[in-house]
């Protein structure tokens, strides 16, 4: 509602808004086999490639409309353009399911929530200082970003973990405890199902 009607709140609120529905999807995924070894795994690549190839057919069919995070521009079709972002996601998940592990990507992915947090303000200060200093190289600024997140996230499992999502603000061992047992026992599940198959 708010990008669609192009309604502003300070501090990218109604951005973080907006990326919820994508944060309420993976909850959803978590609740399935796709994460999870399984007998399809085989298949995963065919499935990626077919989950691209509908995502690419959204966004040509829709007009190349795409979703604006940064300034939280929804366009005519959003609900449509979400569905393509979606098949592009679970592609990504499929794949990744293959490759596995990347060791600088996948602590990146883990800490994923503080490059989200941080990276905006860093992206502000890497750019004035290069266009202070009149400097400019390929690639240069995107290097920059990723080593000052690099050595910040550290910092912020260590000082502000509950601003990161590594902790809760308000403590609730009982329901943490319930919910971390749900998900252990789902993938325990699945992983006898799969052993089961083979």
């Amino acid at each position: 509602m708010l990008g669609y009607y192009k309604m502003f709140l300070p501090c990218f609120v109604d951005t973080a808004m907006s990326g919820l529905p994508f944060f309420y999807f993976g909850y959803l995924l978590k609740r399935t086999p796709i994460l999870y070894p399984n007998k399809y795994d085989r298949y995963n690549i065919a499935f990626a490639a077919i989950l691209i190839g509908i995502g690419l057919a959204i966004y040509y069919l829709s007009g190349r409309q795409s979703l604006r995070f940064i300034s939280n521009e929804l366009p005519r079709l959003w609900l449509v353009v979400m569905c393509g972002c979606a098949s592009f996601v679970v592609a990504a998940l499929l794949i990744c399911k293959v490759i596995k592990r990347i060791p600088i990507v996948s602590y990146f992915g883990r800490y994923s929530i503080i490059v989200l947090c941080i990276h905006t303000p860093i992206i502000e200060l890497i750019r004035s200082a290069l266009d202070k200093f009149c400097f400019s190289f390929p690639f240069c600024a995107e290097l920059l970003i990723l080593l000052i997140c690099l050595c910040l996230i550290p910092l912020f499992v260590r000082f502000l973990p509950w601003f990161v999502a590594q902790k809760d603000l308000i403590p609730m061992p009982s329901a943490r405890k319930a919910v971390q047992f749900r998900v252990q026992t789902r993938k325990n599940i699945h992983q006898q199902k799969y052993k089961m198959i083979y």
